[in-house]
């Protein structure tokens, strides 16, 4: 029981790990030459992914964490490249749906994780158990 109490800080824990994710994979992406099909087409059709990316650009400006970000994209993304040079407007289509293995799978994953735990850290907050104080002390 005392878990639930609590459960707000894990899903915020959660929802932080997750935004750094993703804030790492895409803006690895957008700095890698091949990811600009990618950034053109998140700016028409996925504000989601452009936030990603776009926050994610100036979080690898710390050093160490651009190389990391990267390779973490080539990883995920890179049998995407091929497809997203052939149909550029359909880039973000690709990251999105595409099936193009296990760790485009978990970024994909990852990329909707997000948000699902945004609202269940808002509503496990809001219903958090509040401190209940019944002897006011007079002073």
């Amino acid at each position: 029981m005392k878990f639930l109490a609590r459960a707000h800080v894990v899903l915020l824990i959660a929802f932080l790990l997750s935004l750094f994710a993703n804030l790492l994979l895409h803006g690895g992406l957008a700095r890698l030459p091949e990811g600009k099909v990618f950034v053109e087409s998140a700016r028409r059709e996925s504000p989601l992914g452009l936030v990603y990316m776009t926050v994610g650009e100036w979080l690898l400006v710390i050093p160490g964490l651009a190389g990391v970000g990267e390779h973490m994209a080539r990883s995920a993304y890179g049998s995407a490249f091929s497809a997203a040079q052939a149909t550029p407007g359909a880039a973000s289509d690709l990251i999105e749906t595409g099936d193009f293995g296990r760790g485009h799978a978990l970024a994909r994953t990852v990329y909707w994780l997000t948000p699902l735990l945004f609202v269940a850290w808002s509503l496990a907050f809001w219903l958090r158990p509040r401190a209940v104080h019944l002897v006011r002390n007079r002073r």
